[in-house]
């Protein structure tokens, strides 16, 4: 009987062995659970080259931002993946990555480009601002301009004793060599600053004729002191050809953009334009890209806050991607996080980087490389926040940084035109 029961035991327990080891031997090829993490690496081509950004452990299906940042001398070309035949990820040099269920390594790749450095200097120093140097290909173009203010009368870009030019935006195209150009400006002793005595403000009204041809960069009825410079130009309409700034009847100038000095009373300006649909561009540009970033003077409350718009015209130019930094006046909030694209973006992703000092690097970009619609207009808003204890009648400027236009063809340094915030005038 004994050996009866043990035999059942013995039987019964190897039973539960071959159960058990089947069972641990059943190990289907099953796809990795939701929540698994997959380790992002992330490397440059060269550390000289430049420096990759977003690497990291991420479960599967994140999207993660990766960004590209080049030295100088060196550009950005595309994200390379190593584990997929080096295949190409993206050439865009911020984008947002989706991980897929394994681990990945990117290399950013970069190419060496022979550079020159472009120094802007201002004299005298205090009266106002430079903007556009940088490091830049020989043949490139570079956007200049000066803004300023005061009783002084500007004489011009030079090149040590060469004048380069005499209008405060023009594009400067880097020769095979570094450039030192200087903004001279003379002192005019016929308007004297009186620094102690708040001086008087005026009206200046802009009208555009037709009315539909343009838009300004300048509110109506902006209010400016007297002698004090203003810079205006228009933000024109497809199918208008730019004629010339004209003034209390008679042509002004038929430069596109200018500095219009304050008189002693409330002034008007027109921007005459005349429809010709074959020829969308500024006057005597043909066919030629057209294309800078741009923004306006916006104004509110104290205490209040607004949408302050960033334009981006770019006439015969398809544009994937814009990668921009700007600067807002101390005291100024701005909530980047939920800056917004206007409907001009075609799939695109806003991304930004806040720099420091108010600074901040937003970057629009489409990893399957769609143009944004439209040439011209409004490209996002940025909600800011303005001091409640600026004066009524004040304004403050917006200065862009450097400026990059991705295109199908490779990317372009983008000229840019500042803009300002302030509190709305008192009536």
């Amino acid at each position: 009987m004994k050996q009866l029961i043990t035999g059942i035991m013995v039987f019964f327990l190897c039973g539960l062995s071959v159960m058990a080891q089947e069972t641990s031997d059943f190990n289907p090829t099953n796809p990795p659970e939701p929540n698994a993490a997959f380790e992002l690496t992330l490397t440059s081509d060269s550390a000289d080259a430049g420096s990759a950004t977003g690497g990291g452990r991420y479960y599967v299906g994140d999207q993660v931002l990766l960004t590209a940042t080049p030295t100088d001398y060196h550009v950005f070309v595309a994200w390379v993946d190593t584990s997929a035949a080096d295949s190409v990820v993206s050439t865009q040099p911020s984008f947002y990555y989706t991980i897929p269920d394994r681990p990945v390594h990117l290399i950013a790749r970069f190419e060496y480009r022979l550079m020159f450095q472009l120094t802007l200097e201002l004299e005298p120093a205090n009266i106002g601002a430079v903007y556009g140097s940088g490091y830049y290909e020989s043949q490139s173009l570079a956007g200049i301009s000066v803004s300023f203010s005061g009783q002084y009368t500007f004489k011009g870009w030079w090149d040590n004793d060469s004048l380069v030019s005499n209008q405060f935006y023009f594009q400067f195209q880097m020769p095979e060599r570094s450039v030192h150009l200087k903004a001279l400006f003379d002192y005019d002793p016929t308007n004297p600053s009186e620094p102690d005595v708040q001086a008087s403000k005026h009206r200046l009204f802009l009208i555009s004729d037709p009315p539909e041809a343009c838009n300004f960069n300048q509110q109506q009825g902006v209010m400016i002191p007297e002698n004090d410079s203003i810079y205006l130009y228009p933000y024109q309409n497809s199918g208008y050809v730019f004629e010339g700034w004209y003034h209390k009847g008679a042509l002004y100038t038929t430069a596109y953009d200018i500095f219009f000095t304050m008189g002693v009373a409330d002034d008007t300006l027109t921007a005459r334009f005349r429809y010709d649909p074959a020829s969308p561009g500024e006057p005597g540009k043909g066919s030629a890209p057209i294309y800078f970033l741009s923004a306006t003077t916006q104004t509110t409350t104290a205490g209040s806050q607004l949408a302050f718009p960033v334009y981006l015209c770019n006439e015969n130019l398809d544009v994937t991607s814009v990668v921009f930094e700007v600067t807002f006046p101390s005291g100024v909030l701005a909530d980047y996080a939920n800056a917004s694209l206007s409907s001009r973006s075609n799939g695109h992703v806003l991304t930004c980087d806040t720099l420091g000092n108010n600074s901040f690097r937003f970057t629009i970009a489409n990893d399957s490389l769609w143009a944004l619609t439209s040439t011209s207009g409004k490209l996002m808003m940025i909600p800011v926040t303005l001091p409640s204890d600026w004066e009524a009648g004040s304004n403050y400027p917006v200065i862009f940084g450097a400026a990059v236009l991705g295109t199908t063809s490779g990317q372009l340094v983008c000229p840019v035109r500042n803009g300002s915030v302030g509190i709305t005038p008192v009536a």
